[in-house]
């Protein structure tokens, strides 16, 4: 079926019918860019039939100032994002909204909303306004059977349901493609980053999180390798990959670029539960098979 897929790439914008129709006629797709897939396992994308992401929906967004929310199209960008919430004094608490955004220490991973739910770093403000679970209200996404389904609402005070949407935070593009969220946004402040950065200059390779407990010593592991620093959620910014770095998982995590299927890993426990998540909503591990778990 590659042949369609390719037509539908070629025409560059398509409708959520024709997304559903591709994930329908399929046995495995890939739906992340190069940003998004150099923080996954190395070899994940060799499960995927196709080796380029699905073709975007047109953009499209809607304020609602007096809301606080924006309901925006998947595979906008946060350029986008950023030029429609600006007239109305409004933001989004995350890296893309930093005029150095591009700086190692609050690289947003992808140039694309669903891209970096799909990611969910660790971001320069997330001490202050929480991330990805805090600020998604709502989505329309896409199963693998072709199922259209929308979980969650488009106001910040809601008892709609389950909170499926959030399942996807975090979930490397598995279980289903995100066509739509909606998300709270604040009014704009000149909030400065809750991060001390060390070496601006300086490409971040790795990520890590740790207990406050274990804080001051994963610290002095890493010494002059820390390019930034936020004390309040215990989180370093490093410029190695920190390959032969292996933490408890129980009392630290870490995420990497450049070390294949040593850049992101699940603890037992959190595997259990997305092959339970999998097993509900994607069985046959045909969306981004292999980003998340090992088939």
């Amino acid at each position: 079926m590659r042949g369609a897929h390719e037509a539908l790439a070629g025409d560059r914008m398509v409708t959520v019918e024709q997304i559903a129709s591709i994930l329908r006629a399929n046995t495995s797709i890939t739906t992340l860019g190069e940003r998004e897939t150099a923080w996954m396992r190395g070899d994940w994308a060799d499960h995927a039939d196709f080796v380029h992401p699905l073709p975007s929906i047109p953009t499209k967004i809607d304020v609602a100032p007096a809301d606080l929310t924006v309901t925006i199209t998947g595979s906008a960008t946060w350029a986008e994002l950023r030029v429609a919430l600006t007239p109305h004094s409004l933001w989004i608490p995350h890296p893309a909204f930093l005029d150095d955004h591009l700086t190692a220490h609050s690289d947003p991973g992808s140039d694309t909303i669903a891209g970096s739910l799909a990611l969910n770093l660790p971001h320069a403000f997330e001490s202050r306004f929480g991330s990805w679970r805090d600020w998604i209200l709502g989505a329309q996404m896409v199963l693998a059977d072709g199922t259209i389904a929308r979980s969650g609402s488009k106001v910040v005070k809601s008892v709609a349901g389950y909170d499926l949407h959030k399942l996807l935070v975090g979930a490397r593009g598995a279980y289903a493609f995100v066509t739509e969220v909606t998300l709270r946004a604040w009014a704009r402040r000149d909030d400065p980053p809750a991060i001390k950065v060390l070496q601006s200059d300086v490409p971040a390779k790795a990520v890590l999180r740790s207990l406050p407990s274990v804080a001051p010593q994963v610290r002095d592991t890493l010494g002059n390798s820390i390019v930034a620093e936020d004390s309040a959620t215990c989180t370093f910014w490093v410029s190695d990959s920190m390959a032969d770095f292996a933490p408890d998982p129980r009392e630290c995590w870490i995420l990497r670029q450049g070390c294949g299927n040593l850049n992101f890993a699940l603890t037992s426990v959190q595997s259990q539960l997305a092959r339970r998540t999998m097993d509900a909503l994607d069985p046959t591990h045909k969306i981004n098979r292999g980003a998340l778990l090992t088939p």
